[in-house]
């Protein structure tokens, strides 16, 4: 027989999200026992199309077929957007992870690439050193040698302020570091208590979804016994009307057969009495007489 709830306006899925997985289920073949379970459930007892009520049953059962496409339509978009998810947070972390290791190369390399810079900034200043002194053998007369050396302080000056420049670029750059290491870190958070608070609500969604049905399952019930009780209300009064009619039948053919033996009775009592033919007022008194003296059965006169 067709369940009840194909024929209510409101249709529900042939299956129970919570009884699905979905990791399991949007993997190679994890729909094959599941795809199978709702095509027995959509056939099961699957009446004619030969009634009006057999026809609206086969639309209602096609239109549970359509409520469980769009909730597994909306359990893949779900899916796929918390993959999305996932793989961006994946991404966040991974390139969070390269910085920290690139800052922590930087950090373990920094004794060295400070003996470097300070080798460069040694062979710079010999070399400095070197072209002032080749500037002091090269230089013929007084001019060449001032223009020299202005030069080469010109050089040095330059240096220092390159060191210089390097040294605040640095700092610049640490500064960027840490300040990138601390955006990336607040929009891990960020997207950590992101992903708390859907997590949440789709639990709260999902808790929802089970009130809503307990509600609905004790309004049926709520209504089974109502009808219940109505129906069992109709067949106490019809019973009730039945024993009273038959009462009052019994009580109509007591009567009827106890008036019948009193006027048989009195039919008898009278056919038994001497009548005066010839003189009707004689008669009357002797009829008037046997009453008085209760010659005939049920009768009397009230005065």
């Amino acid at each position: 027989m067709e369940n009840n709830n194909a024929l209510t306006p409101r249709h529900t899925s042939l299956i129970e999200i919570s009884e699905l997985n979905p990791l399991e289920l949007f993997k190679e073949g994890g729909s094959v026992e599941m795809l199978e379970k709702i095509k027995l459930l959509a056939f099961e007892d699957l009446p004619n199309a030969d009634t009006a009520k057999g026809r609206k049953a086969i639309i209602s059962r096609a239109a549970r077929v359509s409520t469980s496409k769009t909730m597994l339509n909306d359990l893949r978009i779900s899916q796929v957007e918390d993959q999305k998810k996932a793989l961006k947070l994946i991404d966040i972390e991974g390139k969070y992870i390269q910085d920290c290791m690139a800052s922590l190369k930087a950090e373990i390399r920094e004794p060295v690439t400070k003996w470097e810079n300070g080798q460069k900034a040694v062979k710079a200043e010999a070399k400095l050193e070197k072209e002032k002194s080749e500037a002091w053998d090269l230089a013929h007369d007084h001019n060449q040698l001032v223009d020299r050396g202005r030069e080469l302080d010109r050089k040095e000056a330059e240096s220092k302020k390159l060191s210089n420049d390097e040294r605040i670029r640095k700092e610049g750059e640490e500064r960027e570091r840490k300040k990138g290491e601390q955006e990336k870190v607040d929009l891990y958070k960020k997207q950590a208590a992101d992903k708390l608070a859907l997590e949440n609500a789709k639990q709260e969604k999902i808790d929802a979804g089970k009130q809503a049905k307990i509600d609905q399952e004790n309004a049926v019930k709520e209504t089974k016994r109502k009808a219940d009780e109505d129906a069992a209300d109709k067949d106490r009064k019809r019973l009730a009307a039945e024993a009273l009619a038959k009462r009052e039948a019994e009580t109509k053919a007591a009567d009827k057969e106890h008036r019948g033996k009193y006027n048989r009775e009195l039919l008898q009592s009278i056919l038994e009495s001497d009548y005066n033919d010839k003189n009707p007022e004689i008669e009357a008194k002797n009829i008037i007489k046997k009453i008085f003296n209760n010659k005939w059965k049920h009768v009397s006169v009230n005065y």
